[in-house]
């Protein structure tokens, strides 16, 4: 019986090969950016997991939204690169159900991109929508997933599930505006740097 990470890793279609193959199309001065947002995203996130609370932001969400938006790559690409985040979501974690961001993160790099796609050069603040979009999904996504598969930390952690949803609510809304301040403050500097790389 395959292991519920491959199953999930199947479900969002995209294989390691496949994976291997996408970055491969990616030229090098863009993998390296994506690369930079990556350790600074794990760095944050693993101070962040640090704390030990049952629920943390997940800041990941701006550093993937970063790397999308500037690079723009196809929509295969995109999952791809919201598969390696939702690994390392998983690897740095404690949360109630780490296998989730395997699918959450690659939910999230999706809407990120979709998003991005239809606010760009028509809606002010389009990087700070597109994060806090991004975000939601990806935390509607992961909370559906615990609530589904998490029920025996959810009761060990909370007094009940009612508490756990209004708690990662109240979580997932703050970080929905953090990321998005973060992507609007950090976009043009990170623009700026990759043509700096050409």
């Amino acid at each position: 019986m395959p292991a519920f990470s491959e199953v999930l890793m199947r479900g969002t279609l995209i294989s390691g090969q496949e994976i291997i193959g996408f970055f491969d199309i990616i030229n090098s001065r863009d993998l390296s950016i994506m690369f930079f947002l990556l350790c600074i995203g794990a760095i944050v996130r693993y101070l962040l997991v640090s704390t030990e609370n049952p629920i943390i932001p997940n800041i990941l969400v701006a550093f993937y939204c970063l790397a999308i938006i500037v690079i723009m790559p196809d929509f295969l690409q995109a999952l791809a690169i919201g598969v390696v985040f939702g690994l390392v979501a998983a690897l740095i974690s404690h949360s109630l159900f780490d296998p989730a961001f395997l699918v959450s993160e690659p939910l999230g790099a999706a809407v990120c991109l979709g998003s991005f796609m239809v606010f760009q050069n028509r809606i002010w603040g389009a990087p700070f929508l597109t994060a806090v979009a991004a975000t939601l999904a990806s935390g509607i996504a992961y909370t559906s997933l615990a609530v589904s598969f998490g029920q025996v930390k959810i009761i060990n952690e909370f007094s009940g599930t009612e508490e756990f949803i209004i708690g990662i609510c109240l979580i997932m809304a703050i970080t929905a505006l953090l990321n998005g301040l973060i992507v609007a403050i950090a976009y043009d500097k990170i623009v700026a740097f990759r043509e700096h790389l050409a």
